[in-house]
């Protein structure tokens, strides 16, 4: 193992080190993580609360009286999948597609893309997103939200909720 002592180095030089030595850096982001063959459960009850219909809110759209869109949860041999949607009348939206790493009692991963649209944020432009997300309760909450809540395309915190049936 390469011992280095701990300098303030550019991230540029520290990517550049890190490219020579055969090793990713972690905030490389090009390339998407590796989708699962087959869903980690962890706990049993909590993969049968996930499986099914889900509510689906991103809170910009919700706050201008938008219904609420649906969020589908397939097994398919081992592997459980994710994909919906919330859409309102003025064109904005959030979409969430993917595989579902592992499932915990109170959380579960999804490696896949979450994208949003909303006309107020970034210019309106379409702000997506591909990589490992986190959707946990928390407290008494009945709903996942999505733990990376930073927008990359504008300083603001999208709350991306699936609800428990």
């Amino acid at each position: 193992m390469l011992s280095l002592p701990v300098l303030s180095v550019p991230r540029a030089a520290l990517t550049l080190l890190l490219a020579m030595l055969s090793v990713s850096p972690a905030w490389a982001g090009d390339e998407a993580p590796a989708a699962p063959t087959k869903t980690q459960v962890n706990d049993a009850s909590a993969r049968e609360k996930l499986l099914g219909e889900h509510l689906l809110t991103l809170q910009w759209i919700t706050f201008e009286n938008a219904k609420a869109g649906e969020v589908q949860v397939t097994e398919e041999n081992g592997l459980l999948k994710l994909k919906g949607s919330q859409k309102d009348a003025k064109g904005n939206y959030v979409t969430v597609e993917g595989v579902i790493e592992a499932v915990d009692a109170k959380s579960f991963v999804l490696v896949g893309k979450v994208e949003t649209q909303v006309d107020h944020i970034a210019g309106g432009k379409t702000c997506p997103r591909e990589g490992r997300f986190t959707f946990r309760i928390t407290g008494k909450r009945r709903y996942w939200r999505m733990k990376e809540m930073e927008n990359p395309c504008e300083d603001v915190a999208d709350y991306v909720d699936i609800f428990l049936r």
